[in-house]
């Protein structure tokens, strides 16, 4: 489209400005079907090898965590007395 407006242009510097324009949109459009044929082979490798995925502790040591809390002191850090 900018090619036919190009041809219909009188005035040179007018028509520079859009020659310039039509060469800096190639360009990106280059530089966008470069990212997305490097995401596509990103997307495929990301399927043929499973994410790593992190081990959960055993149940035993989920029961022995202490609680922050009680460790620190209560949420305002001093020690709190408790009633029996």
């Amino acid at each position: 489209q900018v090619q036919r407006y190009l041809r219909t242009l009188d005035d040179p510097a007018l028509r520079a400005k859009w020659l310039r324009a039509k060469e800096d949109l190639s360009g990106e459009f280059q530089i966008v079907k470069e990212i997305v044929a490097e995401l596509s082979k990103l997307r495929a490798g990301s399927k043929a090898v499973p994410p790593p995925t992190a081990a959960a502790p055993p149940p035993s040591q989920l029961l022995l965590r202490p609680d922050p809390v009680a460790v620190v002191g209560g949420p305002s850090g001093a020690a709190q007395q408790r009633d029996p």
